[in-house]
């Protein structure tokens, strides 16, 4: 009978302990990015289980870092995520969930020398739904990395097809390679760095005909730059027979209106401009890169009458085309007077207004 006894009481107490829920809410810490002097890391809380809601607080040497910022990386579902301080709070709004984070940035003070360790602890509770609830402790630590070279300069540059002027100085960062042949299409720059992190690009080697600058950059690992200039001429090809185009994409003028309207053909016009009007504007442009000038006339004093305004175009082989406007300014009472404007345009043009 006692033997039976203490099997019922045996059968109760295991039942009575498989109904009680077990704690299976945990946290977790961890950190990534470098700590150096001056600058952040991050470290991540990630809490486990059946989360509905969690709260912590932050430990640390305040001598050694800084807490920047926080953020919550529960999604929409969390309505209430707070930080007081050090203190963390986060509320799901229905439910649970089984993982969610928050991310937190620490910045390392100035003067913390290298080598030092920094521990940084996040304590605190994790409950489900409020029913149930389990504390944690977690920690996580970095040890501070030194300071990034701030060293961007050169130890060699050497230029293969021309010649460097002056000889390399890392502390000059100018240079010239004088005027080399049309044959020389690329420059072939060969530059290193003082330091064996830092990163060297060499930037415009392809040479155009005419003045280019090649410029090496070098960065330090701590980011700084550093600028090398070598200014350089390419010969035109011995060949190239150089444009005599003159002609304007477009021409403006700041008063009236040209007639006929414009084309790139059309080398004359005529603007008719009340007595009222006595200054003018003509402005010719274009989109031709070989053209060398264009000799626009601003700010004309007008005469009653007849003027004859001209845009000069200076080609690239010197040869010079023009734009003529014939700009009538007319009499106190209204009358023309059109003297000097050749009559094969006045054919060809709209009365004035």
């Amino acid at each position: 009978m006692k033997r039976f006894i203490g099997l019922v009481l045996s059968l109760v107490l295991l039942i009575a302990v498989s109904c009680v829920p077990a704690s299976a809410n945990s946290g977790s810490l961890s950190a990534s990015g470098e700590a150096r002097p001056g600058e952040t890391f991050n470290v991540t809380f990630t809490a486990s289980g059946a989360v509905g809601s969690y709260s912590g607080s932050f430990s640390y040497d305040t001598g050694l870092v800084t807490l920047v910022s926080v953020s919550n990386g529960g999604g929409s579902h969390w309505s209430s995520f707070s930080r007081n301080g050090n203190n963390i709070f986060a509320q799901r709004d229905s439910g649970t969930t089984d993982s969610v984070s928050f991310t937190a940035t620490f910045k390392v003070n100035t003067g913390v020398t290298a080598g030092t360790n920094i521990g940084i602890t996040f304590s605190g509770s994790i409950a489900t739904n409020y029913e149930s609830e389990d504390s944690f402790k977690v920690s996580t630590s970095r040890v501070v990395a030194a300071p990034l070279s701030d060293d961007c300069e050169l130890s060699s540059l050497t230029i293969g097809n021309a010649t460097l002027s002056p000889a390399f100085n890392s502390n000059t960062t100018n240079y010239s390679c004088g005027t080399v042949k049309f044959d020389v299409a690329k420059l072939n720059v060969s530059a290193t760095a003082h330091d064996n992190n830092a990163k060297v690009a060499v930037n415009g080697a392809n040479l155009a005909v005419g003045k280019n600058t090649v410029r090496i950059v070098v960065t330090a690992p701590s980011g700084k730059t550093k600028t090398y200039s070598i200014a350089i001429e390419r010969e035109q090809d011995p060949n190239y027979v150089p444009s005599s185009e003159t002609e304007l994409s477009s021409l403006t003028v700041s008063e009236g209106k040209l007639s006929p309207e414009f084309s790139v053909k059309t080398r004359e016009y005529v603007v008719y401009l009340p007595y009222e009007i006595d200054t003018i504007s003509v402005i010719g442009e274009t989109a031709n890169e070989l053209i060398k000038e264009i000799k626009n006339v601003e700010d004309y004093k007008l005469k009653v009458g007849t003027n004859e305004l001209k845009v000069e175009i200076t080609a690239e082989d010197d040869s010079v085309g023009t734009y003529t406007v014939y700009v009538v300014r007319m009499d106190q009472f209204g009358g023309k007077d059109t003297v000097g404007v050749p009559a094969s345009l006045l054919d060809k043009v709209a009365e004035p207004e």
